[in-house]
């Protein structure tokens, strides 16, 4: 929690489950009762803990400001939590960023396969987009981990291909695309999870490219100015590979779906 700078994690007593706190010295105490199954989780800026298991967004607000208890009796039952039906990720981070126009807001980021799903939390009603991703390795359709250093969001590839950069920069909500870009490797897991101080500084290298580029000019009188051009357009991708590309992310959606039902 980037509010009080505690370490939360959920913890199963057989066929329950539990939000708790721990402290530097490794004891824990229980905050609150959460659903089941909750494996993708994250906190944002204010302290107010997002979790979702596949089908419902889950919300606990200002988890700092809950007593915790040393045993499970009086604790907060907050299995009615849920916000919106919809989909994110195995993992998730949030952002405070301006995606939509004036003033920022808080987003989670999940991905999926090859779609990043953007939701928003704050600043107006719960709404997600599903943007295609860019620049990740097509290989890898699970992301069990992911970060937030700051302002940098990150998610690792279950595969072992790399952990890989969202730049918020490219995000754009009307044309539904985003991207990302390498920032290291990652091991070839099935049971990873992301963790970490959110004021942290970032263990990764700088990858994003600057939004804009500087280029002098001379004016009259032999004074020089400082002239912003926008950094250069990648180029487009050929509009039936385009195509193709999002046929294949609709097919594999729909096959996620039906083993969501089957479960």
């Amino acid at each position: 929690n980037p509010v009080d700078s505690i370490m939360y994690c959920a913890m199963k007593h057989s066929s329950k489950e539990y939000l708790v706190r721990i402290d530097v010295t490794g004891k824990f105490a229980y905050v609150a009762r959460i659903v089941m199954g909750q494996y993708s989780a994250t906190f944002d800026s204010e302290g107010n803990y997002y979790s979702w298991g596949g089908f419902k967004l889950r919300k606990i607000s200002k988890v700092q400001n809950l007593k915790a208890y040393a045993s499970r009796r009086g604790i907060l039952d907050s299995r009615k939590n849920a916000i919106a039906k919809l989909k994110v990720g195995a993992d998730m981070a949030a952002i405070n960023a301006n995606l939509e126009g004036p003033g920022a807001k808080t987003y989670l980021v999940g991905l999926r396969g090859q779609t990043a799903n953007i939701v928003r939390v704050s600043g107006g009603p719960v709404k997600q987009w599903s943007l295609r991703a860019k620049g990740l390795n097509k290989a890898c359709n699970h992301w069990g981990s992911a970060w937030s250093f700051k302002t940098g969001v990150y998610f690792s590839c279950n595969k072992g291909k790399g952990v890989y950069q969202l730049d918020p920069g490219s995000v754009n909500l009307k044309t539904k695309q985003a991207k990302f870009y390498k920032a290291g490797d990652s091991a070839k897991t099935d049971s990873n999870d992301g963790m970490n101080c959110m004021k942290g500084l970032s263990p990764f290298k700088p990858v994003l490219p600057p939004r804009y580029e500087a280029a002098r000019k001379l004016v009259g009188g032999g004074g020089a100015a400082v002239v912003l051009h926008p950094a250069k357009k990648e180029e487009k991708k050929d509009k039936k590979e385009e195509d193709e590309e999002e046929e294949q992310d609709q097919e594999e959606d729909q096959e996620e779906d039906q083993e969501e039902d089957q479960e």
